[in-house]
């Protein structure tokens, strides 16, 4: 076979064939470009599950990534432990509730998920920010920052032993050694033709095509906002879907590799995705957009609208018949598989001051689960979703804390454990003045007790 490398004097252009993994024809090329280069080019390291890159010094002419490595140096000083006395820790009223928060951090988690040893992961924004730690006290939690700019993380999850985020512009985000280091999902665009004798309209042309198939594995100026694989599937290589405005990615192995699936959703935004049992997948989103896809997320097929103006957020099951969805105020629940929807009833103060945006919703059992608003309400039910009482009020529990907002939810069921995560204005005593308190805004974690 022809390396792919050549001398010329003319820059040619990109064009429009992108190269998937597992190309026969150009199988030699995709091992030449997949590990890790010094700065003089050589390689240094060998991982067959790399994500692929063009070796610049040697394919720049034919070869582009569709994410370049993310220019931030892990090393630097706010990639750092931050100790427990900066990370305060507060015990919550009678609630046996635990928040941690990191002051005048400036920013918020979006969602949250904890492994089988208790390990602690978020993640959010700004700067595709990621947090590690353990619900202990002087418990040492770890950061990490991934962009200088104001992207964020809107979701985290994890399969098997990895960890998955997705987020600004369909970033898609791996780690393979619980949170140390992170990697960005790429994929390599080659042009293996010559194309000295087309006309001009031609060439435009590919271009325009080449791009094309590179936009396909991006939400072009938007978000992804969740990412889920099948944890009931057997199999080593897991079915998975990234979703988000007006696209669904999927993935037959694991994350490794991505395709844009060809489903109409105009103008429709998917906020979450989730499995209910092997290959049966759901997802939900603006306009009342309900979709199920039977085959682990490769087709799908619009559902019944329970409400075509609201925005839903969140759905999650507890079996394959048994689940709930939230958004706008609502809290639907079927108990058939989505045959039928049933309107939950909130009991909730008249006085309570609440937002709408139910933001998400996890089940403990088939009788209890848990709700978080955006407004810094925890809802809870014991009876199978029917009705909806309010767990706490984060805004009135404590007058250090202001304009509390809840974004991700996690329940670890083996340990009874529920974690939420968010942000707040907290007060901050190492800035107080006589006059008046001083706020910060800092993201926040919280932890209880079932």
């Amino acid at each position: 076979m022809q390396n792919l490398k050549f001398k010329t004097n003319k820059m040619i252009p990109l064009l429009f064939l992108m190269l998937l993994f597992s190309s026969e024809n150009y199988a030699e090329e995709i091992k030449l470009v997949k590990r890790v280069v010094d700065e003089e080019g050589r390689p240094i390291v060998t991982d067959p599950l790399a994500y692929p890159r063009c070796d610049e010094y040697e394919y720049t002419e034919r070869c582009i990534d569709l994410r370049s490595i993310p220019d931030i140096d892990e090393s630097e000083p706010e990639n750092k432990q931050i100790v427990s006395s900066k990370f305060k820790k507060w015990q919550i009223g009678p609630y046996k509730m635990h928040m941690y928060s990191i002051i005048d951090s400036m920013n918020s988690y979006s969602n949250v998920t904890v492994n089988s040893a208790g390990k602690i992961f978020a993640a959010g924004g700004p700067q595709l920010q990621f947090l590690r730690g353990e619900d202990q006290a002087d418990q040492t939690w770890e950061r990490r920052f991934y962009s200088r700019f104001s992207d964020s993380f809107r979701d985290i999850k994890q399969i098997d032993q990895t960890l998955f985020a997705v987020g600004t512009s369909g970033v898609i985000y791996r780690s393979r050694n619980f949170g140390e280091n992170w990697e960005v999902f790429t994929q390599i665009f080659i042009d293996p033709f010559s194309y000295q004798d087309l006309k001009q309209p031609e060439i435009e042309e590919k271009w325009h095509q080449f791009h094309e198939k590179m936009d396909d594995l991006k939400f072009k100026y938007t978000e992804a906002y969740s990412i889920a694989f099948d944890p009931f599937s057997s199999t080593q290589q897991k079915n998975g879907v990234v979703v988000g405005y007006e696209k669904i990615l999927h993935t037959s192995d694991t994350g490794q590799t991505w395709k844009k699936l060809d489903f109409s959703l105009k103008d429709d935004v998917l906020q979450e995705a989730t499995f209910s049992e092997k290959d049966h997948v759901w997802a939900v989103g603006t306009r009342g957009t309900v979709i199920k896809s039977v085959d682990a997320g490769q087709t799908w097929t619009k559902q019944t609208v329970l409400n075509p103006h609201a925005h839903w957020l969140s759905i999650d099951f507890i079996n394959p018949k048994k689940g709930c969805l939230s958004g706008s105020g609502e809290i639907w629940c079927t108990e058939n598989a989505g045959v039928d929807w049933q309107k939950s009833k909130l009991n909730l103060p008249k006085t309570l001051e609440m937002g709408d945006r139910i933001m998400r919703l996890r089940w403990m059992d088939t009788k209890e689960a848990w709700a978080v608003v955006t407004t810094g309400q925890i809802l809870k039910t014991v009876d199978g979703g029917k009705n909806w009482s309010l767990f706490a009020n984060m805004n009135q529990l404590d007058p250090r804390f202001k304009q509390v907002q809840l974004w991700g939810l996690f329940i670890d069921r083996s340990h009874k454990k529920i974690y939420a995560s968010g942000g707040l204005l907290v007060n901050d005593d190492a800035k107080k003045s006589d006059k008046k308190d001083v706020f910060s805004d800092s993201g926040i974690i919280l932890t209880w007790q079932k």
